[in-house]
């Protein structure tokens, strides 16, 4: 389907890491291993990255709050794709095992007891209702081959070994998460992953991101329901390209597997720095988001949680001064703007239509010239409500049957109330 994306200027942000305990658990630890000469030559190479911490629930009210003090074209918040590491290391029973079994928790049973948060589901499901968050599938664990990096701890690799007694897992010996998996280790180490997000969520997951899947990875998500492949063929900050054909953004690539892939071509990514004119800072992410729509794709913004979330005095700050100058800048300017997820981008691509599920509402967009349908599979015990026009004119039509709702929309943009949801 082609959408003029010169005239619907669209942003999405997808931003990873959300749940991975790592680096340190807490400023004190980080201060105490950031001593370790082990860990000197390789914190050196990602300085950027070591300050990062598994979130709270009030680290998710500010970055929720600051989201929702801006507004798109129709009146809806900017919305992080949250790409979510759902499980990490349970050390307690790894050194139960006397180091010889790999175990993990998944975010349902807890954290590692160093890692402890508070409730991060049901701050996760109040920003989907807030319509600021929706979580999609990153990793099980996170550029870490769980049995190798045991391996590694078990050997007394120097630093796997010197930083599993902080509960910690991010090393110099990291290695792709699926390295030497056959496809059926891969299906069992990823699909109960993929399936657990709808416990943790209530929504299964219909796109993922993982630098380090492979073709047969996409063949395992495309089983579990998940047809669309992040952070494919993606263009930096500093780079133009003449035409979309230049990247992968909206291929449809894997036609046997219903897969469609989307590049990253906007990157908020300063990782710490202050400096608004950082490769990856505020000004060149805006520029290039103006850069993509002139050449007629939606920009794609990629935003780590590591800049709204570090242990290193004054980072969090500017993570926050630079996502203000950026969507300041973007808002004021382009009041036409619409913020949408990924899913949403990769069906209007596919149809020009889309359904997304925020929780305990719908959001409905049709962007052809014609009346036409999209369709979606409700949670169990959940049903359509009440319904709302956001752009347009005329109210949807639902049919509801089996758990499945079918919207019949006129061009515009809908919300539709889902009663049931918890």
């Amino acid at each position: 389907m082609n959408i003029d994306w010169s005239t619907r200027k669209v942003l999405v942000v997808e931003s990873d890491d959300w749940g991975i305990c790592s680096w340190a658990p807490d400023p004190e630890t980080f201060e105490e291993v950031r001593k370790l000469d082990v860990v000197q030559e390789y914190w050196q190479k990602l300085a950027g990255w070591v300050g990062g911490t598994l979130e709270s629930p009030a680290d998710m009210e500010r970055l929720f709050g600051f989201l929702e003090r801006y507004r798109g074209r129709d009146g809806r918040s900017p919305n992080f794709v949250a790409c979510y590491v759902v499980a990490n290391p349970d050390y307690d029973r790894i050194l139960a095992s006397d180091l010889q079994e790999y175990h993990d928790i998944f975010l349902d049973e807890g954290v590692p007891s160093r890692w402890e948060r508070g409730d991060l589901l049901a701050k996760a499901k109040e920003g989907m209702k807030r319509g600021v968050w929706l979580p999609e599938f990153h990793a099980r664990l996170h550029h870490a081959q769980p049995h190798k990096w045991l391996q590694a701890v078990r050997d007394g690799s120097p630093q796997a070994a010197a930083i599993f007694q902080y509960q910690m897992f991010q090393c110099e010996e990291r290695r792709p998460e699926y390295e030497d998996m056959s496809p059926q280790q891969q299906a069992e180490w990823i699909v109960p992953a993929i399936r657990r997000m709808d416990k943790l969520f209530g929504r299964r997951p219909k796109c993922g991101v993982n630098s380090d899947a492979m073709p047969e990875t996409e063949q395992i998500w495309a089983g579990e329901g998940l047809h669309v492949r992040m952070c494919r063929g993606n263009l930096p900050n500093n780079r133009s390209a003449a035409s979309h054909h230049e990247t992968l953004m909206g291929a449809y690539q894997r036609p046997d597997l219903d897969m469609t892939y989307l590049s990253r071509n906007c990157f908020l990514e300063p990782l710490g720095s202050g400096d608004l004119d950082h490769p990856s800072g505020a000004i060149a992410a805006a520029e290039a988001a103006v850069n993509d729509w002139s050449r007629g794709v939606p920009a794609v913004c990629s935003s780590h949680r590591k800049n709204y979330l570090s242990m290193i005095d004054g980072e969090t700050q500017n993570g926050y001064d630079q996502a203000e100058w950026f969507f300041d800048k973007l808002t004021s300017e382009h009041p036409e703007l619409y913020f949408l997820t990924s899913w949403e981008v990769a069906q209007m691509y596919r149809c020009g239509a889309s359904i997304e599920l925020f929780g305990d509402h719908a959001i409905v967009r049709n962007w052809t010239d014609a009346e036409t349908s999209v369709s979606e599979q409700l949670p169990e015990g959940v049903e359509p409500g009440a319904l709302h026009v956001l752009t347009g004119g005329r109210l949807p039509a639902i049919e509801f049957d089996g758990g499945a709702m079918t919207a019949f929309v006129a061009p515009g943009d809908y919300l539709i109330e889902l009663d049931g949801w918890e």
